[in-house]
């Protein structure tokens, strides 16, 4: 009988990312893929019962770096919103040009940064092409303190705060408009 996920207690700091699995309390990581459906059960499986008891370290889990910005824009973690800064940054035109929607995808344009800390000064330059942007870069240092706090040093995926500000950026940058009828009346 093959042991699987769900004989193993729920482990909420042991998750997926591409082609990985990941421990975000020690960093372990192990390849699951390319390996047949039954056979990911069971590494996923043994994975997460080794790492059930792991304890937090103080450090946040390596993430991978990238030296070279066209083996990141074909790799794993990619987004809209990361692939955007990497096109301002390369001088090219992104097909679509949305700013982070939640912590995840911020996450993406995090890891992007810290693999090309340069390009944190071209951020300007997306919110000048792209004025959806603006409210975000004016704050990129607030949610990027917000990041690893939540996310890198709890380990809350969920990250609460950046994902409620990212929804304020991202809802407030149009006037609401009145659906209530005018109220003056023609003399």
């Amino acid at each position: 009988m093959s042991r699987g996920l769900a004989r193993n207690p729920p482990v909420n700091w042991v998750w997926a990312q591409g082609e990985d699995i990941v421990c975000d309390h020690c960093g372990g990581r192990t390849q699951l893929l390319p390996n047949p459906p039954e056979k990911l059960i069971n590494i996923a499986g043994e994975f997460t019962k080794a790492h059930s008891k792991c304890s937090r370290q103080s450090a946040p889990p390596p993430f991978k770096s990238w030296s070279n910005p066209l083996d990141w824009v074909v790799g794993d973690d990619v987004s809209i919103s990361a692939r955007t800064i990497w096109a301002v940054a390369m001088g090219a035109k992104p097909a679509e040009h949305d700013p982070p929607e939640d912590p995840s995808d911020f996450g993406r344009c995090y890891r992007l940064l810290s693999s090309f800390p340069e390009w944190r000064a071209r951020l300007v330059d997306v919110a000048a092409q792209y004025p959806a942007w603006r409210p975000f870069v004016a704050v990129w240092d607030e949610m990027t303190i917000s990041y690893e706090e939540e996310v890198l040093a709890d380990g809350n995926r969920r990250a609460p705060k950046l994902y409620n500000l990212l929804r304020r950026l991202r809802y407030a940058k149009a006037p609401a408009v009145s659906r209530k009828a005018p109220t003056a009346t023609l003399v």
